[in-house]
């Protein structure tokens, strides 16, 4: 970690210097780096810089936290079961070497993730109702890249970037932030019971096959009241007291009141009784 310095600039972002030498225990003079699927890297801060590494949001082009990944007080960044989102641009952050007051980029790592495609659907029990569509996403990412991409539902195949009559939209593929990574898209417009509830999406590239699986819950648009009772006894209280308005101010009406809300009292507390 950075040393405590209450005068240390960190307002803005970190000087960018151009530095392309690498950080790593397996490449220390590399500025790029290959990971494979499923392994482990370490990043290394040059020595005795006490820096911090942080990830460059492919989004925002700012820095961010690491999220995971093991950190030490001596520079150091270690990643285990490595996964496409976490590739891109890493950068040790640290105190200048030059002005101590003031934070700067020390070292840079463009990390590269390679290996088996992978897909995760965005919603793998997705609920249908009658005549409504189903809208289906997946997320794939393949380095090297896919070559071929297909949604699976009963008999029928699907290639993104198709209409089939007015049953099925299958969207072409968008390109998403993370590097190799991809997002497919599917539309059946109107479901209806006879309609298979299992949808498949494969995704093959030359390190090997993935796939994702719907299963499509199909449910009636509105509860259906049942007219049974509950079983559980339903506890009753006593009734509050009823009182009728007074219309008359004189003296002789209100015993004829107070006799009239006693009476209608005691008529309702029977009848939560006996019911």
């Amino acid at each position: 970690m950075i040393p405590k310095d209450d005068s240390v600039d960190v307002t803005s972002e970190p000087d960018d210097q151009d530095m392309s030498v690498a950080a790593s225990s397996h490449n220390p003079n590399k500025g790029q780096l290959e990971v494979q699927l499923g392994g482990a890297v370490t990043l290394q801060c040059p020595q005795g810089s006490l820096g911090c590494w942080s990830h460059l949001d492919p989004v925002t082009a700012r820095l961010r936290g690491l999220g995971h990944g093991l950190s030490t007080p001596t520079g150091q960044f270690s990643l285990k079961d490595v996964v496409y989102q976490d590739a891109g641009t890493y950068k040790c952050i640290g105190q200048s070497p030059m002005n101590k007051k003031k934070l700067e980029v020390l070292q840079t790592v463009a990390v590269t993730v390679k290996g088996a495609p992978t897909v995760v659907a965005r919603n793998s029990t997705p609920v249908a109702y009658p005549g409504s569509p189903l809208h289906l996403a997946v997320e794939f990412c393949a380095n090297p890249p896919a070559h071929a991409a297909r949604w699976l539902h009963g008999d029928r195949v699907y290639t993104p970037g198709n209409q089939y009559g007015n049953t099925v939209l299958a969207y072409g593929v968008t390109d998403l932030p993370t590097p190799y990574c991809k997002e497919a898209r599917l539309t059946y417009v109107s479901m209806h019971e006879r309609v298979p509830r299992t949808f498949y999406f494969i995704v093959s590239s030359p390190g090997g096959v993935a796939e994702a699986i719907f299963k499509v819950n199909f449910t009636m648009r509105y509860r259906t009241i049942a007219n049974a009772i509950d079983d559980e006894e339903e506890e009753l209280s006593e009734p509050e007291e009823i009182h009728f308005p007074v219309f008359d101010s004189s003296n002789k009406s209100r015993p004829l009141t107070k006799y009239l809300s006693l009476l209608i009292y005691s008529i309702a507390f029977y009848l939560y009784r006996t019911c």
